[in-house]
């Protein structure tokens, strides 16, 4: 599904910090850098773009990262097929698990345990900005 968020765009604005619109360049190379990226994640970027939500409740990417690109790889340790798309200012981090089609995930930097939300993209945000 080609999902644009365009009818949920002003209301999510209301909860938006500061975001930066990315470019279509890079959400293609995205997509082409990984396949299984889930589309709405790609939409967001490009309709809403990368930055905090909800008074800095949680920071969404303009990329995936793994612990090595952010220096936590002697830390922690993530499965290959999960990539971080996000985290909520306070240690913990959010992707996606490449393995069960881009169900979100939550990285817990306490115990260094994956929590599966069960939600894709675009349900996780909403129901983010509705708590």
């Amino acid at each position: 599904m080609n999902y644009n968020f365009k009818k949920e765009k002003e209301y999510l604005l209301n909860f938006i910090n500061q975001v930066n619109i990315v470019s279509s360049e890079k959400v293609e190379k995205l997509q082409k850098q990984y396949s299984m990226i889930p589309k709405d994640y790609l939409n967001y970027l490009k309709f809403i773009g990368s930055g905090s939500l909800k008074n800095s409740l949680i920071m969404i990417y303009d990329d995936l990262l793994d612990f090595d690109d952010i220096g936590l790889e002697e830390i922690y340790v993530l499965p290959k097929n999960i990539k971080l798309f996000g985290d909520n200012f306070s240690g913990d981090f959010i992707g996606f698990d490449f393995d069960k089609e881009g169900e979100v995930i939550e990285f817990l930097h306490e115990s260094g345990e994956i929590y599966w939300t069960g939600k894709k993209f675009k349900k996780y945000i909403i129901d983010v900005i509705n708590q």
